[in-house]
């Protein structure tokens, strides 16, 4: 478990929802994939605040991201 997991964990209720945001995350997706498939089994819901369109993420023909 990473660092910042476990603070997210140490401060967070578990089984409840992450709200990820701030900067933008899909600016590194692939730390992004990471970050979700650490926190998933601890927090069940995780929305990802973007200030990208999903035709503007699929545009960047990123393999990380997918709809």
């Amino acid at each position: 478990m990473s660092d910042i997991v476990r603070l997210i964990c140490q401060v967070a209720t578990p089984g409840v929802g992450v709200t990820i945001t701030g900067g933008e995350p899909f600016q590194q997706p692939q730390a992004l994939l990471e970050l979700v498939r650490e926190l998933s089994p601890h927090h069940g819901d995780i929305l990802v605040y973007s200030g990208y369109r999903l035709a503007e993420l699929l545009a960047m023909h990123n393999p990380t991201i997918e709809p």
